[in-house]
């Protein structure tokens, strides 16, 4: 468990949007400048009074800012005499801080609001006790992003600075965390949002407060695995008998584990055999997903689409086809040693029909196999053909799989940690091909694999020689990530 956790406040412990935009709007009014929309003061708040009313008065019509001087006086003024205008505390904050509180973790505050109104705010709406000690902007505070608010509080904690998680809603946050030397987490329930937050290197993403308890522990509570080049290396169909203890361990450690794949669940069901009933699904490239023996969500493939690929797939004379339904794979093959392929090497759930108007079940994946590999040649062929419609992506050493725009392993992620309760920051993802990206890129620890392909690597920060050595250490750590589990997963220089 981290020692320390500190948050800013606007955006983050309280909802002041509202206040923000009420007060700067009876001032441009005032000045007979025109009013601006709640929603905007999303992006003018965050790095000091000074700089929202600049922003104000710029959109508002006053590009000179001839009423600057007038406007952040009197904006200043109304907020000292009640900063709890239109102020509200985010749900479900009080709860994390009184159950963070329980937990022995000290608590502080670091804003850009001026140090006393810092302190009236957090006071009247937390109270006295909940918080350690709280800091605002003064002569001997620098403004955020300077690290000067979370390394004093740090101090005054007795903590070192690496013992602390700081918590913000801003890129100006994560800048100040981030030069803090502390564990960032961004908060996407406040104004910016993920996007912002992920390119101001925001360690951690918390979806909801909730989530920054399971960050404080620092535990990981999901593992996500691709197959096919990850699990199952050099071509292999059967996966390595030290991954069933191990996902058993992973259990009695608190660590669900879940296989994501483009196959099919029948196919996967069967190749975790000993632990079938243990794991979660994502089948199909993130089409579908299984939970408990029961399908989590669906998604079907636009019918048009699927038979286009198709009729594409009968032109190119060695290119075989594959339509997946929910409960079985259909072929319309050109040769036995496809259905052989499928029936005896892949193993899955099939039938053979003569067309597409045979099949009884809706489409959720169509792919193409290409005997002789899925080269940067076929790749580029099929993204030329289909590509503004779909995501082709290599899919193991001779599959391009279609995906409709939005659904990708991604979607399962977010999907089985929800039904989990778990903080998706707190997962790890395991990958090695195009299909895993998304895999990778929505894990809280996307890690590729260190033979995947150079732009799988790319999107993540992390990389591992093989799965089960990482489990197996993951394991031995008791799930915290420690520094041994880290080493584990840091990219070769």
């Amino acid at each position: 468990m981290l020692k320390a956790c500190i948050f800013d406040l606007d955006g983050t412990l309280a909802y002041t949007l509202d206040s923000m935009a009420s007060v700067a709007n009876e001032i441009l009014k005032d000045l007979g400048l025109k009013t601006l929309p709640v929603d905007r003061f999303r992006y003018y708040s965050g790095e000091g009074a000074s700089m929202l009313v600049r922003r104000c008065l710029i959109d508002a019509g006053d590009p000179e800012l001839t009423h600057f001087e007038e406007m952040d006086r009197v904006y200043r003024e109304r907020f000292n005499a009640d900063p709890l205008y239109h102020v509200s505390i985010y749900p479900g904050i009080r709860e994390l801080l009184q159950e963070l509180k329980k937990r022995g973790v000290l608590l502080g505050v670091c804003s850009n609001k001026p140090h006393p109104a810092s302190m009236r705010v957090v006071q009247a709406l937390f109270g006295d006790g909940l918080f350690d000690e709280v800091i605002g902007q003064s002569d001997r505070i620098r403004r955020k992003p300077a690290p000067d608010g979370p390394l004093f509080l740090a101090e005054k904690f007795g903590v070192n600075p690496e013992e602390c998680l700081y918590i913000g809603d801003t890129g100006t946050d994560m800048q100040t965390g981030n030069a803090a030397g502390m564990h960032t987490a961004g908060a996407v329930w406040g104004f910016r949002g993920r996007e912002e937050l992920l390119e101001n290197h925001a360690e951690f993403l918390a979806d909801h407060p909730g989530d920054i308890l399971q960050i404080a522990e620092q535990k990981i509570r999901v593992i996500f695995s691709d197959l096919d080049g990850t699990l199952l290396r050099d071509g292999r169909q059967q996966l390595p008998e030290q991954i069933f203890p191990l996902i058993r361990a992973l259990k009695e450690k608190g660590i669900f584990f879940v296989a994501a794949s483009g196959r099919q669940y029948a196919n996967m069901r069967r190749m975790f055999a000993p632990v079938q009933d243990d794991i979660a699904y994502i089948c199909e490239n993130g089409a579908l997903a299984v939970f408990g023996g029961e399908i989590l969500y669906k998604e079907e493939f636009p019918e048009d689409l699927c038979r286009d690929i198709y009729k594409a797939a009968m032109e190119k004379p060695e290119t075989e086809f594959l339509y997946s339904g929910p409960a079985r794979h259909y072929l319309i093959p050109k040769t036995e040693e496809f259905v052989n392929l499928i029936s005896n090497v892949v193993r899955n759930d099939y039938a053979c029909v003569s067309g597409l108007e045979e099949i009884p079940e809706k489409c959720v994946k169509c792919a193409v196999y290409e005997p002789g590999g899925a080269s940067d040649e076929n790749l580029a062929y099929w993204q030329e053909r289909f590509g503004s419609r779909c995501v082709a992506a290599t899919s193991g050493n001779c599959w391009i799989d279609f995906i409709p725009f939005g659904i990708n392993k991604g979607l399962g992620v977010r999907r089985i940690c929800e039904k989990l309760g778990a903080a998706v920051s707190m997962s790890m993802a395991f990958g090695d091909e195009r299909n895993d990206v998304d895999l990778l890129k929505n894990a809280g620890f996307g890690i590729a694999m260190s033979h995947a392909r150079e732009e799988v690597k790319e999107c993540t920060a992390y990389e591992a020689d093989s799965v089960e050595k990482v489990l197996e250490t993951l394991i031995g750590a008791d799930g915290i990530l420690c520094r041994e589990v880290m080493e584990c997963i840091q990219k070769k220089r």
